[in-house]
Formats: C-alpha cells, structure tokens, sequence
C-alpha cells in the first residue's frame, strides 16, 4: 500500500499519519480512542477528495487501515486499490472495458501479495458475516 496508493496522495500527510498510527495503535501504543479520531478525519478527507485518482487512493488507505478492527474492509479496500490504480493509470475518459481490465490486473497483484503472507488454517480463525 505504501508504494502504491499513499504517493497518490502524498500531498495530505493525514493518509500517512493514519497509517502509521495505525500500526502503534495495533500493538497498543496508541489509544483507541484517538485512532478512531483519526481514522474518522481521514474518511472525511478522503470522501472530500474530488479528483478520482486521489478519492479512490485515500478511501484504500482508510479502509485498508481499518481492516485490523473490522476484517470485512478488506473486500472494499481491494475494490478501492483497483480503481485508485486504474484511473492513475488510463485518466478518466477511458472505456469500462479499459478500466475493467486495469482493475482486474490490480486486482490479480492484490490477491498475489495476499497469498505471500496467507498463514496456515487456523481452528480458532474468525467467523465473519457478510452482511453485503
């Protein structure tokens, strides 16, 4: 994520506060409280972002950031990787056919770095619902 979606956002430093505030909160050096502050400051901007390369990058950090508190962000944080990185790559005025087949290559990278660091079957693994 880091090499990808934050220098499509380099310019507001909030997107890389978050994500390093992320990782203190992760192993308690940060309180919840705050880090929720934040991850609700950094959805606002995000949502605030009106060019499409740059809302599509900053709402795949948030929500990538608050996957380690609510697993189901992974699906939309893939969805928001793919777009970030296919109007990065073809503009805005391209076909769907043109932004169907960059996302579904993003896509393709994502699950390919997934499965790097997948871990074995766990017994005690979460039970997720998707309610989607």
């Amino acid at each position: 994520m880091t090499e990808k979606y934050l220098p499509l956002v380099a310019e507001v430093p909030l997107f890389s506060e978050l994500l390093e505030k992320t990782k203190d909160c992760m192993v308690s050096s940060l309180p919840l409280k705050e880090w929720k502050g934040l991850l609700s400051e950094a959805r606002k901007a995000s949502a605030a972002e009106k060019e499409p390369v740059r809302e599509a990058a900053a709402r795949a950090i948030v929500t990538a950031c608050g996957t380690w508190q609510t697993p189901t962000n992974a699906l939309g944080f893939c969805f928001y990787g793919a777009a970030a990185m296919a109007y990065h790559q073809a503009g805005t005025a391209e076909t769907k056919e043109t932004y169907d087949m960059l996302a579904t290559k993003e896509l393709e990278q994502i699950l390919a770095s997934l499965k790097q660091v997948k871990t074995a079957p766990d017994e005690q693994a979460a039970k997720l619902q998707w309610n989607c």
